[in-house]
């Protein structure tokens, strides 16, 4: 396999797969945080929705409770005064559009006495004397307010419903009506309070609320939430409140909300359950009208497992009839009234964003990957051509051709090989070209030395063994000196600098003891001031405790002020509002209160862990001070025993250094010796065996030679002959 086909595969691939995994791991953990957090700001802003609901709800229940309350205290009988204060009631709360009072037949013993005590009955007078004033605002002018007499008292929920709860439960505080249409042609939901004076049923009363406020919180909710999202406001008896989809779907109830799919989107439809859009046909019609339709029965079924449930639930994914799209659908419980709220958002939606930042990631990364191939072929492809290059000259030279150049185009490694192998095959080609002129010279000498070796022979026969051995013997011993004194010198080094590296760990580590030590006290210091943060969380629980008494104490207060308020008549209506403000400060206050606790029992906590988490450090660091003491101790020792090796190493090196200069005298001497040798071994007749072995060798050298294919490079100066031809040239005229 090719270099380059083994770095793609062995280098390369294994990269790129651990790249592809960890991205593809933080894709779906980047997925995984933002479908969770889309999901979760679906469940907080439809359970900020359903908090408000349930606020306006309590507040519609405790404006009903009050005008009970005010009838137990002692304006029940009062006729005048109660539709004068019910009037007053409905012109000072804009957001209801009725109120009203309805007695049970002659409960304060004046039905028939109010006959005959106007010479015109007021509206809000019975035929039978009966006392049931009902304050309403107009259908067409909201700022107009008219009274009435009510109505169908025998069969309405918000009467008979209320009589017949009371009775069942005589504790029951409040009833919340299902949506319907009064008489006046307002859609209306009613908030009813039974009289109870002296453990027994005199009547009830209670306030209205228009649908149309209802329909328009859900459409500002709609406009201010996700661009998809859809509510439904279902009461407690199952009916629609509200509806985004359709707001003719209001007083539907929840079993008759089917969906026509149409083509692969739907509607819901009512109709198919009436004749003329208001009389409900039987059971039977109604079957074979839902066999004929085949409706979608998802919402119904969904809303029905809901009314087994007062608690929220958690958003889940559904095939959404309605847009044919997947969806998810969640819902609030509304305690007050036993009202769900439902909303539903696009899947689209919520995984639309998560969806692009992903696929954006992954083209990015796929991009990326193809420039980082792109980038290693080009690389690798470069690389692996110019060891081709280098190969194929390395190859060449092995045959025994030296004629061979290269061209470096780059700088790198491989630039600087080409260039080692470039001036390698030069220096060998002018070796070789060398070679070839010196075995003429060697030829010509060795005849020379063969005619002088003869005379000299018997002289340097043994005066030649001698002066050869002694110098070798000198030679090696002044080799052997100098590598001791070099040796002692670094050993010599060495021993100071460890000293001295020593000496400044020791100083190191005694400022890391001091810095430790000092850490051990602010550790403590820490721990005592998260000591005194605990005993002070403990005086504001005191102090929330305090609030929250004197919070229930004014709530007390406040409803005795509206008692005597509504004692005083319209002489004290001021004062009732005042005291209804400084009751909801004090459940504000209360609520306040609540919060204040759970945060500081939060805080405490986080400071009791973190009270134990330093006792641990603490611990952790005096062992590290401890540690750092002992290993003080043993550096210490350490420096003592280098610091007395020192003067040794320099004595053995001043040891060492005289006797290489003695060796090297020796050794010069033997050299200018070994000279006089030199000058004597010319007449050695063992010259005319190395001149015919110096004959031999020069044919096999010419063998040798003779094999490599050079290039003559003296006209370009890229090589030099060690020797003048001149001489080559004289020697050839003598012999001529």
């Amino acid at each position: 396999m090719k270099l380059r086909y083994q770095v793609i595969v062995y280098l390369f691939l294994p990269l790129l797969l651990l790249a592809t995994i960890l991205a593809s791991t933080n894709l779906y953990r980047d997925h995984k945080r933002m479908l969770e957090k889309d999901i979760a700001l679906m469940e907080e802003e439809l359970e900020k929705a359903a908090l408000k609901l349930d606020s306006d709800n309590l507040e519609a229940v405790t404006v009903a409770r009050t005008i009970a309350a005010s009838q137990e205290s002692g304006l029940f009988g009062e006729r005048k005064e109660s539709a004068s204060f019910l009037q007053k009631v409905l012109e000072n709360n804009p957001k209801y559009i009725g109120v009203s009072i309805a007695y049970e037949p002659n409960a304060d013993g004046k039905d028939e006495a109010s006959l005959t005590a106007w010479d015109k009955r007021p509206a809000w007078l019975g035929e039978d004397g009966r006392f049931l004033p009902y304050w309403y605002r107009d259908l067409d002018d909201g700022a107009r307010i008219k009274v009435q007499q009510l109505v169908s008292m025998d069969t309405a929920l918000y009467y008979q419903g209320v009589r017949e709860a009371y009775f069942k439960n005589p504790e029951l505080p409040y009833l919340i009506t299902e949506p319907y249409t009064y008489n006046t042609g307002n859609l209306i939901i009613e908030q009813m309070s039974p009289i109870v004076i002296d453990g027994a049923f005199k009547g009830v009363c209670g306030v209205d609320r228009s649908l149309d406020y209802m329909q328009e919180y859900l459409e500002k909710l709609k406009d201010q939430t996700f661009a998809s999202a859809e509510y439904i406001l279902v009461s407690g008896g199952g009916h629609v409140v509200a509806s985004t989809y359709d707001e003719d779907l209001r007083t539907i109830s929840t079993d008759d909300l089917y969906v026509d799919n149409v083509g692969g989107k739907g509607q819901f439809v009512t109709n198919i359950f009436y004749d003329d859009g208001e009389r409900k046909v039987p059971d039977e019609v109604k079957k074979e009208r839902l066999l004929a339709n085949e409706p979608d029965v998802t919402y119904r079924e969904l809303f029905h497992g809901y009314s087994l449930r007062k608690v929220n639930t958690v958003p889940m994914e559904f095939d959404d009839p309605l847009s044919g799209q997947e969806a998810y659908i969640a819902s609030a419980y509304i305690k007050t009234g036993g009202w769900r709220l439902i909303m539903t958002v696009s899947k689209d939606e919520i995984t639309g964003p998560t969806r692009q930042a992903i696929l954006y990631t992954a083209a990015s990364g796929i991009l990326g990957m193809l420039i980082m191939i792109l980038l290693v072929l080009v690389f690798t492809n470069r690389f692996s051509i110019r060891i081709e290059k280098a190969n194929s000259i390395a190859q060449a030279v092995a045959k025994g051709d030296l004629t061979g150049t290269v061209t470096v185009d780059s700088k790198d490694e491989t630039g600087q090989l080409l260039l080692a192998i470039q001036s390698m095959v030069d220096s060998l080609n002018a070796l070789l070209l060398q070679v070839k002129q010196s075995t003429i010279q060697l030829v010509s000498t060795a005849t020379r030395i063969t005619g002088t070796a003869k005379s000299q022979e018997a002289t340097i026969q043994d005066f030649g063994t001698s002066t050869t051995e002694i110098a070798a013997a000198v030679n090696e011993i002044s080799a052997t000196s100098r590598e001791l004194y070099n040796t002692m010198s670094g050993i010599s080094d060495s021993s100071g600098e460890t000293a001295s590296m020593a000496e400044s760990g020791r100083h190191q580590l005694t400022g890391m003891g001091q810095t430790m030590e000092g850490l051990s006290d602010a550790t403590q210091s820490i721990s005592a001031k998260l000591a005194v943060i605990t005993e002070k969380a403990q005086n504001i629980n005191k102090v929330v405790t305090t609030i929250s008494k004197v919070s229930e104490q004014t709530n007390l207060l406040s409803l005795n002020a509206a008692i005597e308020a509504e004692k005083a008549g319209e002489y004290g209506l001021g004062f009732a509002v005042v005291a209804r403000e400084i009751r909801r400060l004090a459940n504000l206050t209360a609520q306040a209160t609540v919060d204040i606790k759970s945060i500081v029992g939060d805080m405490q906590s986080a400071v009791s862990v973190g009270v134990m988490e330093m006792d641990r450090f603490s611990v952790g660091v005096r062992g590290g001070v401890a540690e750092i003491r002992d290993l003080g101790g043993q550096l210490e020792a350490i420096i003592d025993r280098v610091e007395h090796l020192s003067p040794r190493f320099d004595s053995v090196k001043e040891g060492m250094l005289s006797q290489t200069q003695g060796a090297q005298q020796i050794s010069e001497a033997m050299t200018q010796l070994k000279d006089g040798a030199q000058r004597s071994g010319d007449s050695l007749k063992e010259f005319d065996k190395a001149t015919k072995a110096l004959h031999q060798a020069v044919n096999n050298l010419r063998s040798e030679v003779s094999r490599f294919k050079v290039s003559d490079r003296n006209a370009t100066g890229v090589t030099r002959m060690p020797f003048p031809m001149g001489a080559k040239k004289a020697s050839k005229k003598k012999k001529g």
